[in-house]
């Protein structure tokens, strides 16, 4: 994996283990239904974050965060037709696939306002998007916030990182954002054979 200037790399599993109890009773279901490994890169000096598995099983997510000024990198998945291809990735599932990162009520307006299907130098097939969305604080303000995101279908799902920042930051980010969603994989793989607990 060749890492643009000023990114760094991240690398690592998703669905190693079942997924966690919430409750003692639910848990949420994958949407894809094999371990994936996913690699990004994402701006330097953004805290990385990783699954952690522990006797309640996985939880978490992979990414990459900037916490005090609003960046974020994240991994996201949507259950998606088996058969579906790069050509038949529309503007409503790339929508479901922003808003499945997301909590449920502090989002709105949310906008995919372009998409490209392109076929990256290492033969993988994938959708570029740019989007936008209100973010509802619950402080009574809003925050308007723009990003980049790639997306492929792999495992049953339609998988993808959404790298977002805040409008008035989204100039000065935009380079890096591009190359996050740019260098996006996810591959099935068979789940590791080392004890992740």
């Amino acid at each position: 994996m060749k890492v643009p200037n000023g990114l760094s790399p991240l690398v690592g599993y998703i669905g190693t283990a079942s997924p966690a109890n919430i409750d003692g009773s639910k848990f949420k279901d994958r949407a894809f239904t094999s371990t994936l490994l996913v690699r990004f890169s994402y701006p330097s000096g953004w805290l990385p974050l990783l699954p952690s598995i522990t006797e309640n099983g996985e939880a978490g997510t992979l990414g990459a965060n900037n916490f005090i000024k609003g960046d974020s990198a994240n991994f996201a998945s949507v259950p998606a037709k088996a058969d579906l291809k790069v050509d038949g990735i529309t503007k409503p599932m790339l929508q479901n696939l922003l808003v499945a990162q997301m909590a449920s009520d502090v989002y709105e307006d949310v906008k995919v306002n372009k998409l490209k299907a392109v076929t990256q130098p290492d033969g993988t097939e994938m959708v570029i998007f740019d989007f936008s969305y209100t973010l509802l604080t619950r402080a009574g303000f809003t925050v308007n916030r723009r990003g980049v995101g790639s997306a492929l279908p792999t495992s049953d799902a339609l998988v993808g990182i959404v790298a977002a920042t805040t409008t008035l930051r989204y100039k000065e980010l935009e380079e890096s954002l591009r190359g996050t969603a740019d260098s996006f994989r996810a591959y099935p793989v068979k789940t590791p054979g080392f004890n992740l607990v």
